[in-house]
């Protein structure tokens, strides 16, 4: 059911951003078994369209597992996010060349 604040993608988009608030914490205080149930939680919230955005906050702001999670995912479905969610593209452009580079290196070495 929709709620009243923006609806249900806005109830999602809440849930999400205090999702990785927890996770930063966890990583934080080193807060193992909470650590590694937020970064399963993380991984299943990838999909194509939401993969590159998380791989942004992950290497901004996020543990280095994290980070790790989401260039995996975004490798291995990289066609698949140009075809379905191109879009999302645009949203690796606040990321260091470095980075980019290393994920079109991990992409090459796949094919």
């Amino acid at each position: 059911a929709a709620t009243i604040e923006g609806g249900e993608d806005g109830e999602a988009a809440r849930r999400q951003a205090m999702a990785r608030e927890v996770l930063k914490a966890a990583d934080l205080f080193q807060a193992e078994g909470l650590l590694k149930h937020c970064l399963e939680t993380f991984r299943l919230s990838l999909t194509l369209h939401t993969a590159v955005e998380c791989l942004v906050w992950a290497h901004l702001h996020g543990p280095l597992q994290a980070r790790t999670i989401a260039a995996d995912y975004v490798v291995q479905y990289f066609k698949d996010i140009q075809r379905e969610a191109r879009e999302t593209q645009e949203q690796l452009k606040p990321l260091p060349a470095e980075i980019s580079l290393q994920l079109f290196i991990d992409f090459a070495a796949q094919a």
